[in-house]
């Protein structure tokens, strides 16, 4: 513990390294499922990480029974705990977490889990609630129009699980490949089941043994937004609401075979937009063990997202191959893309965007250029490899569309119209990633990149991009308690919310005089006065300057390899490992190793793009600490960008930024 002194006396004290569990994923679990603990400090140094004393987890009933449970952890680092719920009977805990020091000081909690008896998931090959789809007509010889026996499956399927003494069904797809000529939308209670993927690329007729289902329409090369779903999307969830829940798709190819549209005419300006999979306000969606392949001949953009999700909760995506393109993630909770593998082609844009979002877990992941992919792999290529594309590994930041972002990196994180809390990015790996050169659009890898859409944006590139630039309001504290604040103005302003007063859902930062870095997530509002989530530490007064704003709040980007393309220092592009580009509070970025880049760390502050220009959008709290960079120019940029004005007077920009134990190699100058 440490006590804060001045010549008045001592503050409160603080813990040091004290465990910060921030959330649990899944919160909702069954029986024998693998869980996890995300935070910081979730393991000590000097104690399980050089043999002393491990982790705890410790769950507590929050039943009758108050039963207590301490099981075994199975995989840690700082920032993730993995636990199995297996023995643990079904019903409601309290989590408890402890790194193995500080002694009772060192416990972190409670977070929330529900350990339920059933899954939302129960495929099955065979049995009464089975329905292979070559029972009701389907071919699956690869040119038989196989649409009508599939949707009358589906229909049928759709009605049996909606029965109550028959919670669950599958759709058994049996080896072959299956055409179809439109899209489809899942029933919930159902899975999607294939014979599996094994030599999928290699497979003609049906004469293999996995199971395809191909989109054999015409490709769709103009259209406004108003196109219907079924000419948008392969797989949707209804977008007017309702969505699809507990449904699974496992051991099968869904090919779009590019014929899923998304043309543009400019950067980041989309006369229709695409997607692979789009589904809408859904529960309990899963993607397992499934080839997801999209690429086919570009239309600057065809198959825009391979997944699209906007609202709902409990999505997952693992242990798959995505080809093309990658993942936008709007207004979700419990997100979970792990041990995938992702092969950009279709000029792709970035693996995931992350905006609005709450608890996402980015994790084990691979990602590499298609193109370069087959190079090293002659013998068994990828097919309808149209295009060269890598990714963003993770962006949060501003909506994605009309951002000029181009294709590249683990991902976008943040949000100008939603915040996003509680992401972890780790151990993912990202190679050959940046944009490519648009002046070479023919040739061989590596020396240019086929298929390079001339128009792409080479300001673009940052494997890990935060990009948060919208503060709504900024005005002076005139009242405060433990838990409010009243904002001059604030009642007269929109947080563009409906009705236009309404600041609820928004975050609260304390950017100038007393209590300054204090940030608070905003849950109730009374004209000019504004209801905290929790307890300001030090209350603000006349002199608390107050932003109100959307903000990537809680970031954990932890032993990733981020590689960008070889020729980076020959052209002017946005490489970076990582760039917290303004709004980004309690980021840790930590042991990721970075290389190829134009620069390794880029911490920046800016003016507002909108409402209110006068305003900087700040970053407090941030640690980059145990990074290896190499093959950089700059081994790290920070930078109050404000383009020439003036800013607010009252604000300061950067608090509490932290650069510790960085290794910088090859780089032309270590910072700057």
């Amino acid at each position: 513990l440490a006590w804060p002194q001045n010549n008045i006396g001592k503050g409160a004290p603080v813990a040091i390294n004290r465990t910060e569990a921030w959330w649990v994923g899944p919160d909702s679990a069954t029986e024998g499922d693998t869980v996890s603990v995300f935070g910081q400090n979730l393991t000590y140094p000097g104690t399980y990480s050089s043999g002393g004393k491990p982790p705890l987890v410790y769950l507590v009933s929050t039943s009758n029974d108050s039963k207590t449970y301490l099981p075994p952890v199975s995989e840690s680092n700082p920032y993730r705990i993995e636990f199995s719920t297996g023995g643990i009977n079904p019903g409601n805990y309290d989590v408890w977490v402890h790194n193995g020091a500080g002694g009772s000081f060192g416990w972190s909690g409670p977070l929330s889990l529900t350990v339920s008896a059933n899954s939302p998931w129960n495929c099955q090959s065979s049995g009464n609630s089975a329905f292979s789809v070559k029972a009701f007509g389907a071919i699956g010889n690869g040119t038989a129009d196989d649409t009508t026996a599939i949707a009358t499956t589906i229909s049928t399927a759709g009605i049996y699980a909606s029965n109550a003494g028959h919670p669950y069904a599958t759709i058994y797809f049996p080896p072959g490949i299956y055409m179809v000529s439109t899209g489809f939308q899942p029933p919930s209670n159902v899975c999607f089941m294939g014979a599996g993927t094994l030599n999928w690329q290699k497979q003609m007729g049906n004469t293999g043994s996995a199971s395809i289902l191909r989109l054999s329409r015409t490709t769709v090369t103009s259209g406004p937004l108003s196109l219907p779903q079924t000419s948008r999307a392969f797989i949707w969830a209804n977008e007017g609401g309702g969505g699809s829940n507990n449904v699974e798709f496992t051991g099968m190819v869904l090919d779009a075979n590019g014929n899923i549209p998304s043309v543009w005419s400019s950067p980041g300006v989309y006369d229709t937009l695409g997607a692979q999979v789009r589904f809408r306000s859904s529960k309990n969606v899963k993607f397992d063990n499934i080839v997801l392949n999209g690429a086919g001949p570009t239309i600057y953009g065809t198959g825009f997202e391979s997944f699209d999700l906007l609202g709902g909760v409990n999505y997952y995506l693992t242990n798959s191959t995505i080809i093309g393109t990658g993942i936008a993630n709007q207004c979700t909770r419990q997100v979970f893309v792990s041990g995938n593998q992702f092969l950009a082609a279709d000029n792709s844009r970035m693996m995931t965007v992350n905006s609005s979002s709450l608890q996402i877990d980015i994790s084990k992941n691979t990602q590499e250029d298609l193109q370069y992919f087959n190079s090293i792999n002659p013998s068994e290529p990828i097919p309808y490899s149209y295009g060269s594309g890598s990714y963003t590994l993770a962006i949060a930041g501003q909506s994605f569309i009309g951002t000029g972002l181009g294709p590249y990196g683990l991902g976008r994180i943040g949000g100008s119209e939603g915040n996003v809390r509680q992401l972890y990015i780790g151990q993912n790996h990202n190679l050959n990633a940046g944009p490519c050169d648009p002046n070479n659009t023919s040739g061989t890898y590596p020396s240019s990149y086929p298929g390079c859409d001339p128009r792409t944006d080479s300001n673009s590139g940052e494997q890990v991009l935060f990009e948060t630039d919208r503060v709504d309001y900024g005005g002076l504290a005139t009242e405060s308690t433990a838990t409010t604040v009243s904002v001059s103005g604030l009642d007269e302003i929109s947080c563009g919310n409906t009705p236009p007063t309404n600041c609820i859902g928004q975050d609260a930062v304390i950017v100038g005089g007393t209590g300054l870095g204090q940030i608070r997530h905003i849950i109730a509002q009374d004209g000019s006065r504004i209801t905290m989530s929790e307890p300001w530490i030090v209350n603000p007064d006349a002199t608390s300057v107050i932003y109100i704003s959307n903000v990537t709040y809680q970031v954990a980007v932890y032993d990733n390899v981020e590689q960008g393309k070889a020729d980076q220092a020959s052209r002017y592009t946005a490489l970076a490992g990582v760039e917290t580009y303004s709004n980004v509070f309690s980021l840790v970025y930590d042991s990721n190793q970075v290389s190829n880049v134009r620069t390794g760390i880029v911490a920046m502050t800016l003016q507002t793009s909108r409402p209110n220009h006068n305003l900087i959008v700040p970053n407090y709290f941030n640690l980059f600490t145990n990074n290896t960079i190499t093959s950089a120019i700059v081994g790290a940029f920070i930078a109050d960008a404000f383009y020439g004005h003036s800013g607010d007077p009252q604000a300061v920009a950067f608090v509490g930024n932290t650069f510790r134990n960085n290794i910088f190699g090859s780089s032309e100058s270590g910072s700057s």
